[in-house]
């Protein structure tokens, strides 16, 4: 496997069977959290923002295919957003990093779906 290839693993068109492929809003940013100590320091930083901004952000979670303590956080923003600039506020906010640093990449090579979820139906 090619650095592309592995870079565009993952993207919308690999959805594994079974699952959806969620892709962002306008506005919305989509955190892949790991771990119980990852989702305190995003509720930390959200805190955070939401003291700097006109409107507060909002967010939903539910459960990541990888089970708990893993979810996947939709954060409600009222920007107007690049990719990196999405790919850059989920990565201050706590997502996964290695997931965020292959969104990157998945830019860099004009992957038209660089940020998406693969979740369970519901």
């Amino acid at each position: 496997m090619d650095n592309k290839d592995y870079i565009m693993r993952n993207a919308a068109e690999d959805c594994p069977a079974g699952l959806h492929v969620t892709r962002p809003k306008a506005g919305e940013l989509l955190l892949d959290i790991d771990s119980s100590d990852d989702f305190i320091l995003f509720e930390i930083r959200l805190g955070e923002i939401n003291t700097i901004v006109d409107k507060p952000w909002s967010f939903d979670t539910k459960p990541s295919k990888s089970g708990f303590p893993k979810v996947h956080v939709t954060v409600q923003t009222h920007l107007a957003l690049t990719d990196l600039e999405r790919i850059a506020l989920q990565q201050a906010l706590g997502s996964d990093r290695v997931r965020e640093f292959l969104s990157i990449q998945r830019v860099l090579v004009d992957c038209p779906d660089p940020t998406v979820f693969f979740d369970l139906p519901t």
